[in-house]
């Protein structure tokens, strides 16, 4: 037995498999099997059988043993092993038999539900793993009949062939590959396609006619190669580097099968990626040792945790070294991660491109130095690019010369390369990227359409279409399947969308799906959309502008086959489908706009918002390079545009209804030019829909609200609608202020930032300013519930909505808000516990915020002001319902409170000059109101009552029927103070309080006497419930049991017969437990009733610990005897002034601790307990939450069908012999049971 395995499991299992085995051959008896068990188990095995304590005839039978082995295995995770078995490759030297051996045995552990599946699993994964190209082609062009079996014979098959070329190669010496040193016969000139003697090219000196680039001829010319090939993902920008021509050209049938070339290693700088690249000449390279063959290779030495040597390809075509990771792996075990890789931090990541003979893309992993020496030549830091590949490790041109492997005979020629092409319309471009306006887009990968779960497939019925467009619908149909966006469908599917059409701007007809019912079902990959906010101050200094539009948009992303299926629709000529992403889905505009951010990333001066793209410069040079590289980039990435949609080289843009300029950002003219020539609306839905166009242009039309104010009067509920000429001048001077040009500015991350609010009665105004200049106007109007907000709300209100509103421009950097209300300067420096509740809510929301609230006086604000007036469409409102509160009280008196409100004069004034807005000054107030001055910002109005923070400022008429509750349970002056305290408020009610108690004859009459002896505090709990007291106590003739919680001090007392017995204190506990949860610790005395066998049965039952104090020592149960004899107080002092004893223990339990902590019952419950005393309710969040979903039970209860007949349709079969029960049912109409 391999005890040191890392899988124990299968270790176990091979050693008794091998054991069986053994006993097999031998025909060992059964009896005699233990003792060959316990001398393979080794010593560790014996010491653990040891343990175990079996007894002889235990022994002897060895199943005995095996199960206690098979405990030893660790739980398997088949979940772990499938993601293991998806990670499994082909190693180096591994057979096709043994790599299906290895998948094999993990997928035995990936508890497949079937040998089936389980073989089926093992196909993909040795299509997916394999490391031979053409067995994969193979597989994967196999149909679904293909067996495992069939694969396995086909792989090996492969395999030896390969073998088999391999040994001829060797044999005859005749093998190149593609990354070797070329013969110089045979080979066809790569600038010119001739053949010619060395240095004879007749193209040398030329310029091609078709890229305008030296030293080649046209027809030759690899410009217009597409680049929609295959890209490993990494993060670097590809920029191709034009290689020389001439020498290095791949033999026939070499360029696109074997090992990959390395041609080409390029730096991009961060600074400028479009930086431009020497190109390098050679007329005759000549190794230093006089090898003749194709080939080079030799041994360098390297400097190792040994001596050793490396064996690399010397590759002049090479700019750089490569390190396939085979051999990395060898060399440094130690710094590889989990999966086999390099572990972060062990190579140097590079932003570099690896590119290949025939352009394909070489994924790298980062650079790692290796010091190596040739011979005697001196020890050179080498750096080489680790690598996924096949081949050898190469050595490039730069280090074999420093290695003096190599001497260049000639003069190296190094020339800048040409300058880009000056683009001067949007013909020059096409001509220049003909390939970049032809055909659909080719994105990289394939995307997949996620369905929700439990999804329900539809089937639309086919739909008529109108003769007349017939024939355009087939021809734009067929027109789709022959650029591959649609397919035929003949089998049956189980999603089948109708199809639906409109017409394009450009007259011809749009066809796409109409998938509500799929739409539905899609469960949607979010993605958000660029706003015009987050890249509009991208363009500041851009002089030079370009507009492109992406050519058929969504169809450039392809589909998977299961997707595609999905989007089945009918047409008049049949089922098609998909191959491409159509128009319509949910997901349509998510996935194309991510596909676009990933292709702009890679592209400066370059900007986009779904299929529109622009790209800007600070001068024409600046600008024809990002163009340049854009289309590269489009090349590379597939990218395609629409030739008529282009426009090249202006000074100004037209993006999303807005002019960009070197000034800054205009209305378009063609946008006001429509709006001008709108007819005056003839309904009410025509206002708003102009007002919907007025808020889209709201930056531009200072004043807005005075100017709307008539035309929003119409779209009120209860409104006839009137139109008549001083509407229709309303109408026109509306028309012609969207009209007017006005200018805002660029925002600059770099300069101060100011939001100048403010608020009125209707409504809030913001503007985003720097150095004095408007950046962005901002208005919202009040609603009602809104606009009965106290003076210092609404400006907070306006604070909040400035920020909210230009949060793309503000979040993550300190600005200035600028208010002409003082009192925000002081509630901003405030604790948020000592705010009202609704201002603390809004001050919540500016915690996000480096903000710092300035007083400036209104009359410098003209700008805020106006736009506090303004009054567009409603916009969507600022969320404080957490800061709404529900007053407790009874109706009755909840009306009677506003009643007395009304009519006190103090109060009165006091509320409407909170709505109002106080003076600058205490003296400007009425004498009866200057007391309130100090305390002015935590004032407010709430459902027609004056609060002070979250207490309830009660009228004079009210003050003694309210200090008569807050003393219902006869507590001391300060527990009466702390009750108060929570939730109401008056001037002088501390001084009223004390009076009151102290002329309550029954409080003084139970004044505390000395305490004899000091009662042992316990250990304070981590939470509530978890240690609970418990006490019997006689009271007025009555026996009662007393529980409270250690944590909380909430009693409960529970009244118990004449003699208590352990039955009946038992029978009060699980009363309690099972409404409030069972304790983990309970606390008595040693009382009979406690200390007995009953209750020690209970104890370990119910699963608490059960703890007693010491004997004929009550204080050490300290705490229930202090909560027993305030309860008993508190029940006498409610007999003796005749109250409710329950009301008085209410008011016991709703009564602040001390002035730190709450009351019992919100320590216990998380919440107030509604007492005789008005309060606020505070919502939470999980009450919210808890609500909405009640809401969505309930309606879902509504749906369910009921049937209220007496007997079932059908009765269920139950087989014979089983039990049968009946069950009664009464008749609700008389009473009657009827059997059923």
């Amino acid at each position: 037995m391999d005890w040191s395995s890392d899988d124990k499991a299968q270790s176990l299992q091979d050693f008794k498999q091998l054991c069986d085995m053994w006993f097999k051959v031998k025909n060992t008896e059964k009896k005699l099997q233990h003792n060959y068990i316990m001398l393979w188990l080794g010593s560790e095995g014996l010491r653990l059988l040891n343990t175990w304590n079996l007894t002889v005839e235990q022994l002897e039978d060895p199943k005995n043993i095996w199960d206690r082995l098979q405990l030893l295995q660790p739980p398997q995770n088949f979940r772990i092993h499938r993601l293991e078995m998806q990670r499994l490759t082909q190693r180096t030297g591994e057979s096709v038999e043994d790599f299906c051996t290895r998948c094999r045995t993990k997928a035995i552990k990936c508890k497949y539900t079937d040998k089936a599946a389980e073989d089926e699993r093992v196909l993909e994964q040795l299509i997916a793993g394999t490391s031979i190209s053409t067995v994969q082609r193979e597989l994967l062009s196999r149909d679904r009949t293909l067996t495992l079996a069939t694969a396995l014979e086909l792989a090996k098959s492969h395999e030896a062939t390969a073998n088999h070329m391999r040994q001829m190669q060797e044999l005859t010496g005749t093998g190149s590959t593609i990354d070797a040193i070329r013969a110089k016969d045979s080979i066809a000139c790569g600038n010119c396609g001739g053949k010619h003697p060395p240095r004879q090219c007749p193209a040398y000196g030329t310029t091609c006619s078709k890229c305008l680039r030296p030293n080649h001829w046209q027809k030759v010319c690899r410009s217009s190669t597409s680049g929609s090939t295959d890209r490993p993902g990494h993060a670097a920008q590809s920029l191709k580097q034009h290689k020389p021509r001439g020498r290095r050209r791949g033999r026939p049938g070499h360029q696109q099968g074997g090992r990959k070339h390395i041609n080409a290693v390029q730096d991009i700088s961060d600074d400028d990626p479009t930086d431009d690249f020497a190109c390098l000449d050679f007329s005759s390279i000549e190794t230093n040792n006089g090898d003749n063959r194709d080939e080079l290779y030799v041994s360098l030495d390297i400097k190792y945790t040994m001596p050793a040597s490396l064996r690399v390809k010397v590759d002049t075509g090479a700019q750089g070294n490569i390190l396939p990771l085979r051999i990395y792996r060898r060399m440094f075990p130690e710094q590889l991660n989990p999966e086999g890789f390099p572990a972060a931090g062990a190579t140097e990541l590079r932003r570099t491109v690896l590119q290949a003979y025939n352009g394909t893309l070489i994924k790298q992993f980062g650079v790692i130095t290796i010091q190596c020496k040739f011979k005697k030549t001196e020890w050179h830091d080498a750096e080489f690019f680790v690598t996924d590949s096949n081949g050898p490790a190469i050595l490039g041109l730069p280090s074999s010369r420093q290695l003096k492997l190599v001497t260049v005979h000639c003069a190296i020629q190094t020339a800048a390369a040409p300058a880009l092409k000056p683009v001067k319309n949007a013909s020059d471009l096409e001509r220049t990227y003909p390939d970049r306006f032809e055909g659909i887009g080719n994105f990289e990968g394939e995307l997949h359409i996620t369905l929700k779960e439990g999804a329900q497939a539809v089937v639309q019925p086919p739909r008529k279409y109108p003769i007349q467009l017939l024939d355009e619908i087939k021809s734009e149909l067929k027109k789709m399947e022959n650029i591959g966006v649609i397919t035929p469908v003949t089998e049956p599917t189980d999603w089948v969308n109708a199809l639906a059409f409109s017409r394009k701007a450009s007259g011809g007809l749009r066809v796409c799906l109409d998938p509500r019912a799929l739409n539905q079902c899609i469960k949607r990959t979010h993605h958000k959309t660029p706003t015009i906010e987050e890249i509009t101050n991208r363009l500041s200094g851009s002089k030079v502008f370009s507009k492109l539009d992406a050519k058929h948009g969504y169809w450039a992303i392809k589909l998977d086959e299961e997707s595609s299926m999905l989007t089945t629709f009918n047409s008049p000529v049949g089922r098609f489908r998909f191959n491409r992403l159509p128009f319509g889905l949910n997901v349509s505009q998510d996935a194309f706009q991510q596909a676009m951010d990933r292709i702009l990333s890679q592209c400066p001066g370059t900007i986009g918002i779904t299929d529109d793209v622009i790209v800007h410069g600070k001068d024409e040079e600046d600008h024809d390079r990002n163009l340049h590289h854009l289309m590269d980039v489009a090349r590379k990435c597939g990218l395609v545009f629409n030739s008529d949609k282009c426009h090249i080289k202006t000074s100004q843009i037209k993006f999303f209804g807005m002019i960009y300029d070197l000034e800054g950002v205009h209305p378009d003219p063609d946008k006001c030019s429509e709006i001008q020539a709108l007819p005056a609306p003839k309904s009410v839905t025509d206002v708003q829909r102009f007002l919907g166009i007025v808020q889209f242009m709201s930056p531009f039309i200072p004043k807005l609200s005075d100017k709307t104010a008539p035309l929003r009067a119409l779209t009120k509920k209860g409104v006839n609608f009137e139109w008549n000429s001083s509407l229709q001048k309303v109408f026109d001077d509306l028309k012609a202020s969207i009209c007017k040009d006005t200018a805002l500015s660029f925002f600059d991350v770099s300069k101060k930032t100011t939001i100048q609010v403010d608020a009125s009665k209707i409504g809030v105004g913001a503007a985003l300013l720097q150095d004095g200049k408007p950046i962005a106007f901002a208005s919202k109007a009040l609603t009602d519930t809104e606009q009965r907000y106290a003076n210092i709300e609404r400006e907070l209100l306006a604070v909040v909505f400035g920020c909210t509103r230009f949060h793309t421009y503000i979040y993550g950097k300190h600005f200035v808000v600028e208010s002409d209300h003082k009192p925000l300067e002081q509630v901003q420096k405030k604790s948020l516990a000592s705010t009202p509740p609704r201002l603390q809510r809004m001050m919540l929301q500016l915690q996000h915020y480096d903000v710092t609230i300035q007083y400036r006086p209104g009359k410098e604000m003209i700008l805020a002001d106006s736009l506090s007036r303004l009054n567009p469409t409603p916009s969507k409102s600022i969320s404080l319902e957490q800061s709404i509160y529900a007053v407790q009280f009874s109706s009755d008196r909840l009306q009677e409170l506003r009643q007395k409100t009304d009519a006190d004069p103090d109060l009165a004034a006091l509320r409407d000059t909170i709505i109002d807005g106080w003076p600058d000054n205490a003296k400007l107030l009425p004498k009866r109101l200057r007391d309130y001055w100090s305390c002015k910002d935590e004032l407010s109005v709430e459902d027609d009552l004056v609060l002070k923070g979250d207490r309830i400022i009660i009228p004079a008429a009210m003050q003694a029927y309210i200090l008569q509750n807050i003393h219902a349970g006869h507590q001391g002056s300060e527990k009466c103070k702390l009750r108060a305290k929570t939730c109401v408020y008056w001037r002088g009610i501390n001084a009223h309080i004390d009076d009151w108690v102290k002329r309550c004859n029954v409080c003084q009459s139970n004044l505390n006497s000395q305490q004899a002896e000091t009662l042992l505090p316990h250990d304070v709990p981590t939470r509530p419930w978890q240690n609970v007291g418990t006490d019997l106590f006689h009271f007025d003739g009555k026996e009662y049991i007393l529980v409270s919680d250690y944590f909380s001090k909430m009693p409960f007392i529970r009244r118990l017969p004449a003699q208590p017995t352990s039955t009946s204190v038992i029978t009060a506990l699980k009363q309690l437990f099972s409404e409030h949860g069972i304790p983990t610790k309970v606390i008595s005395d040693n009382g009979p009733q406690y200390d007995s066998n009953e209750f020690a049965t209970f104890s370990a039952e119910w699963g608490f610990q059960h703890v007693t104090s010491s004997p004929r020592y009550p204080q050490s149960n300290g705490f229930a005897e202090r909560m027993v004899q305030t309860v008993k107080k508190t029940l006498l002092k409610a007999k003796q002034s005749n109250s409710d004893p329950d009301l008085a223990l209410l008011c016991l339990r709703t009564t602040p601790i001390d002035s730190s902590l709450p009351s019992p019952a919100e320590l216990l419950y998380s919440r107030n307990l509604q007492s005789n005393l008005p309060h606020l309710a505070k919502p939470t969040p999980y009450n919210r939450k808890a609500r909405r979903n009640l809401q969505v039970r309930q309606q879902t209860q509504k749906k369910i069908p009921r049937s209220f007949s007496p007997r079932p349709s059908s009765t269920p079969h139950r087989p014979e012999g089983s039990d049968a029960r009946k069950q009664r049912h009464m008749d609700t109409s008389n009473c009657r049971q009827q059997e059923a």
